[in-house]
Protein backbone atom coordinates (compact mmCIF):
# COMPACT_ATOMS: atom_id res chain seq x y z
CA UNK A 1 0.00 0.00 0.00
CA UNK A 2 1.64 3.04 -1.32
CA UNK A 3 0.49 5.03 2.48
CA UNK A 4 1.65 3.00 4.50
CA UNK A 5 5.36 2.94 3.17
CA UNK A 6 7.74 0.03 4.63
CA UNK A 7 4.84 -1.25 7.10
CA UNK A 8 3.25 -3.71 4.75
CA UNK A 9 4.48 -6.65 2.31
CA UNK A 10 2.37 -8.35 -0.14
CA UNK A 11 3.54 -11.94 0.08
CA UNK A 12 0.82 -13.95 -2.41
CA UNK A 13 -2.79 -15.52 -1.82
CA UNK A 14 -3.48 -17.68 1.07
CA UNK A 15 -3.43 -20.92 -1.33
CA UNK A 16 0.68 -20.32 -2.01
CA UNK A 17 1.30 -19.11 1.65
CA UNK A 18 1.90 -21.94 4.75
CA UNK A 19 2.70 -20.58 8.05
CA UNK A 20 3.43 -21.89 11.31
CA UNK A 21 1.28 -20.58 13.98
CA UNK A 22 2.39 -21.80 17.13
CA UNK A 23 5.95 -20.87 17.67
CA UNK A 24 8.12 -22.83 20.56
CA UNK A 25 9.95 -19.34 21.07
CA UNK A 26 9.31 -15.67 19.25
CA UNK A 27 12.04 -14.40 18.16
CA UNK A 28 12.96 -11.27 17.03
CA UNK A 29 14.22 -10.18 14.01
CA UNK A 30 14.63 -6.31 13.52
CA UNK A 31 15.03 -6.63 9.85
CA UNK A 32 11.84 -4.26 8.15
CA UNK A 33 10.05 -5.22 5.49
CA UNK A 34 9.21 -3.66 2.01
CA UNK A 35 5.85 -2.81 0.83
CA UNK A 36 5.20 -1.95 -2.80
CA UNK A 37 2.68 -0.07 -4.11
CA UNK A 38 0.11 -0.81 -6.06
CA UNK A 39 -2.87 0.89 -7.90
CA UNK A 40 -4.97 -1.46 -6.40
CA UNK A 41 -4.55 0.71 -3.06
CA UNK A 42 -6.95 3.22 -4.20
CA UNK A 43 -9.62 0.65 -4.51
CA UNK A 44 -12.68 1.14 -1.29
CA UNK A 45 -12.37 -1.98 0.91
CA UNK A 46 -15.40 -3.31 2.48
CA UNK A 47 -15.59 -5.09 5.98
CA UNK A 48 -19.71 -4.92 6.59
CA UNK A 49 -20.75 -8.46 6.54
CA UNK A 50 -19.28 -12.05 6.73
CA UNK A 51 -18.95 -12.61 3.53
CA UNK A 52 -16.59 -9.82 3.25
CA UNK A 53 -13.95 -11.53 5.12
CA UNK A 54 -12.86 -13.98 2.59
CA UNK A 55 -11.59 -16.83 4.51
CA UNK A 56 -10.05 -19.58 2.77
CA UNK A 57 -7.97 -22.31 4.61
CA UNK A 58 -9.36 -24.60 6.80
CA UNK A 59 -7.38 -23.03 9.98
CA UNK A 60 -9.00 -19.87 9.26
CA UNK A 61 -12.60 -21.44 8.75
CA UNK A 62 -11.69 -23.40 12.29
CA UNK A 63 -10.62 -20.33 13.87
CA UNK A 64 -13.78 -18.50 12.99
CA UNK A 65 -16.35 -21.21 14.49
CA UNK A 66 -14.41 -20.54 17.65
CA UNK A 67 -14.72 -16.92 17.85
CA UNK A 68 -18.21 -16.54 15.53
CA UNK A 69 -20.81 -16.62 18.76
CA UNK A 70 -18.36 -14.37 21.36
CA UNK A 71 -18.80 -10.75 21.85
CA UNK A 72 -16.22 -8.31 20.89
CA UNK A 73 -15.99 -4.93 22.75
CA UNK A 74 -14.39 -1.87 22.63
CA UNK A 75 -10.95 -2.33 24.66
CA UNK A 76 -11.73 -1.17 28.48
CA UNK A 77 -9.79 0.23 30.77
CA UNK A 78 -9.53 1.96 34.33
CA UNK A 79 -12.35 4.70 34.79
CA UNK A 80 -9.92 7.95 34.61
CA UNK A 81 -12.26 9.10 37.81
CA UNK A 82 -11.12 6.24 39.68
CA UNK A 83 -7.35 6.87 38.48
CA UNK A 84 -7.85 10.56 39.59
CA UNK A 85 -9.41 9.85 42.81
CA UNK A 86 -6.36 6.62 43.92
CA UNK A 87 -3.81 9.09 42.36
CA UNK A 88 -3.02 6.48 40.28
CA UNK A 89 -3.40 9.12 37.16
CA UNK A 90 -0.01 10.41 38.25
CA UNK A 91 1.64 7.09 39.06
CA UNK A 92 0.74 5.49 35.86
CA UNK A 93 2.08 8.79 34.11
CA UNK A 94 5.05 8.10 35.34
CA UNK A 95 5.19 4.11 34.20
CA UNK A 96 4.38 5.12 30.93
CA UNK A 97 7.17 7.17 30.13
CA UNK A 98 9.55 4.79 32.08
CA UNK A 99 8.28 1.68 30.15
CA UNK A 100 8.11 4.06 26.67
CA UNK A 101 4.77 3.75 26.43
CA UNK A 102 3.83 7.33 26.56
CA UNK A 103 1.96 6.97 22.75
CA UNK A 104 0.13 3.92 23.56
CA UNK A 105 -1.38 3.65 26.49
CA UNK A 106 -4.62 6.25 26.31
CA UNK A 107 -6.66 3.59 23.64
CA UNK A 108 -9.52 5.69 22.43
CA UNK A 109 -9.94 3.68 19.26
CA UNK A 110 -13.44 1.93 18.37
CA UNK A 111 -13.40 -1.73 17.99
CA UNK A 112 -14.67 -3.56 15.14
CA UNK A 113 -16.17 -6.93 15.19
CA UNK A 114 -15.48 -7.74 11.54
CA UNK A 115 -11.77 -6.24 11.57
CA UNK A 116 -10.99 -7.84 14.67
CA UNK A 117 -12.17 -11.38 13.52
CA UNK A 118 -10.42 -11.14 10.21
CA UNK A 119 -7.39 -10.28 11.87
CA UNK A 120 -7.82 -13.22 14.75
CA UNK A 121 -8.91 -15.64 12.13
CA UNK A 122 -6.07 -15.01 9.77
CA UNK A 123 -2.83 -14.13 12.49
CA UNK A 124 -0.11 -16.47 12.45
CA UNK A 125 3.19 -16.18 13.77
CA UNK A 126 6.23 -16.83 11.15
CA UNK A 127 9.96 -16.91 11.38
CA UNK A 128 9.91 -13.81 13.71
CA UNK A 129 7.14 -11.67 12.38
CA UNK A 130 3.76 -12.32 12.02
CA UNK A 131 1.52 -12.32 8.77
CA UNK A 132 -2.24 -11.79 8.90
CA UNK A 133 -4.68 -10.44 6.84
CA UNK A 134 -6.87 -7.08 6.21
CA UNK A 135 -9.24 -6.24 3.93
CA UNK A 136 -8.10 -9.01 2.07
CA UNK A 137 -4.62 -8.11 2.04
CA UNK A 138 -2.10 -9.88 3.70
CA UNK A 139 0.66 -7.99 5.44
CA UNK A 140 4.05 -9.43 7.32
CA UNK A 141 5.13 -7.17 10.11
CA UNK A 142 8.39 -7.04 12.22
CA UNK A 143 8.08 -7.08 16.08
CA UNK A 144 9.62 -3.29 15.35
CA UNK A 145 7.45 -2.43 12.62
CA UNK A 146 4.47 -4.11 14.63
CA UNK A 147 5.19 -2.52 18.07
CA UNK A 148 6.04 0.84 16.22
CA UNK A 149 3.07 0.90 14.69
CA UNK A 150 1.10 0.32 18.36
CA UNK A 151 2.63 3.37 19.16
CA UNK A 152 5.51 1.88 21.64
CA UNK A 153 8.92 4.19 21.70
CA UNK A 154 11.47 2.82 19.85
CA UNK A 155 13.39 3.26 22.67
CA UNK A 156 11.59 -0.31 23.89
CA UNK A 157 13.06 -3.75 24.01
CA UNK A 158 11.31 -5.79 22.00
CA UNK A 159 12.55 -9.62 23.14
CA UNK A 160 11.32 -9.60 26.79
CA UNK A 161 12.60 -12.82 27.44
CA UNK A 162 15.84 -12.98 27.00
CA UNK A 163 16.44 -8.80 26.96
CA UNK A 164 15.18 -7.77 30.48
CA UNK A 165 17.88 -8.16 32.48
CA UNK A 166 18.62 -9.79 35.46
CA UNK A 167 15.24 -10.96 35.55
CA UNK A 168 13.90 -14.15 38.05
CA UNK A 169 10.59 -14.65 38.63
CA UNK A 170 10.76 -16.42 41.91
CA UNK A 171 13.00 -13.88 42.75
CA UNK A 172 11.13 -10.99 41.87
CA UNK A 173 7.88 -12.29 43.55
CA UNK A 174 9.34 -12.39 46.64
CA UNK A 175 10.65 -9.20 46.35
CA UNK A 176 6.30 -7.79 45.82
CA UNK A 177 4.60 -9.87 47.67
CA UNK A 178 4.79 -12.43 50.74
CA UNK A 179 5.00 -15.91 48.91
CA UNK A 180 8.75 -17.60 48.56
CA UNK A 181 8.17 -19.10 45.47
CA UNK A 182 5.90 -18.11 41.68
CA UNK A 183 2.71 -20.08 42.44
CA UNK A 184 -0.72 -19.33 41.57
CA UNK A 185 -0.05 -15.48 41.68
CA UNK A 186 -2.93 -13.22 42.52
CA UNK A 187 -3.31 -9.77 42.16
CA UNK A 188 -4.20 -9.60 46.13
CA UNK A 189 -0.86 -11.12 46.74
CA UNK A 190 0.81 -8.04 46.03
CA UNK A 191 0.89 -5.34 48.48
CA UNK A 192 2.14 -2.55 46.85
CA UNK A 193 -1.10 -0.37 45.74
CA UNK A 194 0.00 1.09 42.17
CA UNK A 195 1.31 -2.61 41.41
CA UNK A 196 -2.61 -3.70 42.11
CA UNK A 197 -4.05 -1.06 39.93
CA UNK A 198 -0.92 -1.31 37.06
CA UNK A 199 -1.59 -5.00 36.94
CA UNK A 200 -5.31 -4.44 36.53
CA UNK A 201 -4.67 -2.06 33.68
CA UNK A 202 -2.79 -4.77 32.02
CA UNK A 203 -5.47 -6.87 32.21
CA UNK A 204 -8.16 -4.60 30.57
CA UNK A 205 -6.45 -3.04 27.97
CA UNK A 206 -3.58 -5.58 27.00
CA UNK A 207 -4.73 -9.02 27.84
CA UNK A 208 -8.70 -9.22 28.78
CA UNK A 209 -9.83 -12.52 29.39
CA UNK A 210 -12.39 -13.72 31.62
CA UNK A 211 -10.09 -14.00 34.54
CA UNK A 212 -7.47 -11.41 35.42
CA UNK A 213 -7.06 -11.84 38.84
CA UNK A 214 -4.16 -14.22 37.77
CA UNK A 215 -0.47 -13.11 37.49
CA UNK A 216 1.01 -14.48 34.26
CA UNK A 217 4.79 -14.64 33.94
CA UNK A 218 4.44 -11.87 31.16
CA UNK A 219 2.17 -9.81 33.82
CA UNK A 220 5.15 -10.07 35.89
CA UNK A 221 7.82 -9.17 33.37
CA UNK A 222 5.98 -5.81 32.76
CA UNK A 223 5.49 -5.35 36.34
CA UNK A 224 9.69 -5.82 36.68
CA UNK A 225 9.95 -3.49 33.44
CA UNK A 226 7.96 -0.65 35.27
CA UNK A 227 10.12 -0.94 39.10
CA UNK A 228 13.52 -1.01 36.55
CA UNK A 229 12.33 1.58 34.31
CA UNK A 230 13.06 -0.60 31.35
CA UNK A 231 11.74 0.59 28.49
CA UNK A 232 9.76 -2.76 26.77
CA UNK A 233 7.60 -3.36 24.09
CA UNK A 234 4.85 -5.73 24.96
CA UNK A 235 4.59 -7.07 21.84
CA UNK A 236 5.82 -10.60 21.59
CA UNK A 237 3.13 -11.06 24.59
CA UNK A 238 0.33 -9.34 22.57
CA UNK A 239 0.48 -11.99 19.90
CA UNK A 240 0.84 -14.63 22.45
CA UNK A 241 -2.55 -13.66 23.43
CA UNK A 242 -3.99 -12.66 20.29
CA UNK A 243 -3.45 -16.43 19.11
CA UNK A 244 -4.93 -18.00 22.70
CA UNK A 245 -8.16 -15.71 22.01
CA UNK A 246 -10.56 -18.14 20.31
CA UNK A 247 -9.81 -20.77 23.05
CA UNK A 248 -10.52 -18.30 25.88
CA UNK A 249 -13.81 -17.60 27.91
CA UNK A 250 -15.67 -14.24 27.68
CA UNK A 251 -15.33 -11.33 25.18
CA UNK A 252 -12.81 -10.12 23.02
CA UNK A 253 -11.30 -7.17 24.13
CA UNK A 254 -8.38 -6.41 21.38
CA UNK A 255 -10.89 -4.98 18.91
CA UNK A 256 -9.94 -0.97 20.25
CA UNK A 257 -5.78 -2.09 19.46
CA UNK A 258 -6.55 -3.72 16.13
CA UNK A 259 -8.00 -0.97 14.71
CA UNK A 260 -5.14 1.07 16.33
CA UNK A 261 -3.37 -1.17 14.32
CA UNK A 262 -4.84 -0.69 10.56
CA UNK A 263 -5.20 2.94 11.06
CA UNK A 264 -1.55 3.51 11.78
CA UNK A 265 -0.90 0.95 8.40
CA UNK A 266 -3.11 3.72 6.70
CA UNK A 267 -5.66 0.44 5.52
CA UNK A 268 -9.13 2.63 6.79
CA UNK A 269 -8.33 5.24 4.41
CA UNK A 270 -10.82 4.43 1.80
CA UNK A 271 -12.49 1.77 3.48
CA UNK A 272 -15.68 0.92 4.31
CA UNK A 273 -16.60 -0.53 8.14
CA UNK A 274 -18.99 -0.72 10.86
CA UNK A 275 -17.68 -0.27 14.63
CA UNK A 276 -19.21 -1.83 17.59
CA UNK A 277 -22.42 0.01 18.84
CA UNK A 278 -21.87 -0.55 22.65
CA UNK A 279 -20.31 2.09 24.57
CA UNK A 280 -16.64 1.26 25.74
CA UNK A 281 -16.92 -0.42 29.26
CA UNK A 282 -15.04 1.85 31.92
CA UNK A 283 -14.38 -0.31 34.89
CA UNK A 284 -14.71 2.07 37.87
CA UNK A 285 -14.98 2.14 41.80
CA UNK A 286 -18.39 -0.36 41.80
CA UNK A 287 -15.62 -2.97 39.64
CA UNK A 288 -13.08 -2.67 42.30
CA UNK A 289 -15.12 -2.48 45.66
CA UNK A 290 -16.82 -5.92 44.39
CA UNK A 291 -13.69 -7.18 43.82
CA UNK A 292 -12.91 -6.16 47.56
CA UNK A 293 -9.87 -3.97 46.53
CA UNK A 294 -10.87 -0.33 47.37
CA UNK A 295 -13.59 1.04 49.62
CA UNK A 296 -14.89 4.86 50.50
CA UNK A 297 -15.63 5.75 53.80
CA UNK A 298 -17.00 9.52 53.03
CA UNK A 299 -14.58 11.30 51.16
CA UNK A 300 -11.60 8.90 51.79
CA UNK A 301 -10.05 6.65 49.51
CA UNK A 302 -8.89 3.09 50.79
CA UNK A 303 -6.90 0.54 49.25
CA UNK A 304 -8.33 -3.15 51.14
CA UNK A 305 -5.85 -5.83 52.43
CA UNK A 306 -8.44 -8.59 53.22
CA UNK A 307 -8.14 -8.28 57.33
CA UNK A 308 -4.75 -6.80 57.42
CA UNK A 309 -6.31 -3.08 57.26
CA UNK A 310 -6.08 -0.69 54.49
CA UNK A 311 -4.13 2.32 53.24
CA UNK A 312 -5.62 5.65 52.40
CA UNK A 313 -5.63 7.04 48.90
CA UNK A 314 -3.67 9.14 47.18
CA UNK A 315 -0.54 8.43 49.37
CA UNK A 316 2.23 10.28 47.36
CA UNK A 317 4.59 8.89 50.16
CA UNK A 318 3.96 5.11 48.60
CA UNK A 319 4.49 6.27 45.15
CA UNK A 320 6.26 3.36 43.00
CA UNK A 321 9.34 4.99 42.37
CA UNK A 322 9.65 7.09 46.08
CA UNK A 323 9.99 3.38 47.86
CA UNK A 324 12.31 1.66 48.95
CA UNK A 325 10.49 -1.56 48.65
CA UNK A 326 7.01 -2.89 48.27
CA UNK A 327 6.05 -4.75 51.10
CA UNK A 328 4.48 -3.27 53.62
CA UNK A 329 2.90 -3.61 56.99
CA UNK A 330 -0.92 -1.94 56.90
CA UNK A 331 -2.37 -1.26 60.37
CA UNK A 332 -6.18 -0.70 60.12
CA UNK A 333 -6.09 3.11 60.32
CA UNK A 334 -8.42 5.51 61.67
CA UNK A 335 -10.64 7.91 59.29
CA UNK A 336 -8.88 11.47 59.78
CA UNK A 337 -5.53 10.50 59.78
CA UNK A 338 -3.82 11.31 56.10
CA UNK A 339 -1.47 8.31 55.97
CA UNK A 340 -1.04 4.82 57.90
CA UNK A 341 2.08 3.29 59.35
CA UNK A 342 4.33 1.77 57.19
CA UNK A 343 6.93 -0.77 58.13
CA UNK A 344 9.26 -2.56 55.64
CA UNK A 345 9.09 -5.99 55.13
CA UNK A 346 12.03 -8.06 57.59
CA UNK A 347 12.71 -9.54 53.98
CA UNK A 348 14.66 -6.63 52.91
CA UNK A 349 17.90 -6.05 55.07
CA UNK A 350 18.89 -3.21 53.90
CA UNK A 351 15.98 -1.67 54.84
CA UNK A 352 15.77 1.85 57.15
CA UNK A 353 12.65 1.86 59.14
CA UNK A 354 10.31 4.91 58.45
CA UNK A 355 6.61 5.91 59.45
CA UNK A 356 3.97 7.50 57.16
CA UNK A 357 2.07 10.21 58.71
Amino acid sequence: MKNAGKALKNIGTRSSSRHSSQPSEMSVDPTPTQAPSSSSDQQVKVLLKIGDLGLKTRREKEVYQQLKNKDFIHTSTIDPILLRETGMDTEFDLIFQMMGWTNFWNITELGSRLLTLEFLCTLQYYEGRIVFWMFKQEIMLSWRELSDHLGFSSRCILNIDSDLPNFERHQFWREISRDNFYSQARTSDMEHPTLRMFHKWLGYNLFYRDDIRKVRVGDLQLLYAAINKVPTSPVTLLVSHWLSIPSLQGPVGCTSLITRLASNLHLLENSSLDFIEELRIYHGYDTFRQARMLKKEGNIMYMLYDDKGKIRLPNPNLGLYSVQNFLIEIAATPVNQRTPQRVASERITTHRERTWY
